[in-house]
């Protein structure tokens, strides 16, 4: 199976910036900065929610992840600031913009320049 996309890393200015290096960026998606361990600023994941889950509340992106990690078949998340409200999503789920998300996998484990396949 191909990769979705890879983490390359990148530079980042700005409210987000945090050391030189430890930024990334998903590989042909133009403009996403990561915003904590291995999360893309402003993208999500659809569809938002796997078959039988509604969306939940969480405190932050690593709550939204560790419940990512806890459900059986979710291999990726968004979360919603505003709302503080956490989608999990299946290996069917694909990445799109979405103004004032994050999302993220499951784990990080797919880091350190390996490719990011849910």
């Amino acid at each position: 199976r191909q990769p979705m996309f890879t983490f390359v890393p990148i530079a980042v200015v700005g409210a987000n910036a945090t050391a030189a290096g430890n930024e990334t960026a998903l590989l042909g998606l133009p403009g996403v900065a990561k915003t904590g361990p291995c999360f893309a600023a402003d993208y999500g994941f659809l569809p938002l929610n796997m078959y039988g889950s509604g969306a939940a509340t969480a405190g932050d992106a690593e709550a939204c992840q560790a419940l990512c990690n806890s459900t059986k078949f979710c291999t990726v998340f968004t979360y919603v600031a505003a709302s503080k409200l956490c989608h999990v999503s299946g290996e069917w789920a694909q990445p799109s913009p979405m103004a004032g998300a994050v999302a993220g996998t499951r784990s990080c484990k797919s880091l350190g320049g390996a490719a990011w396949s849910p």
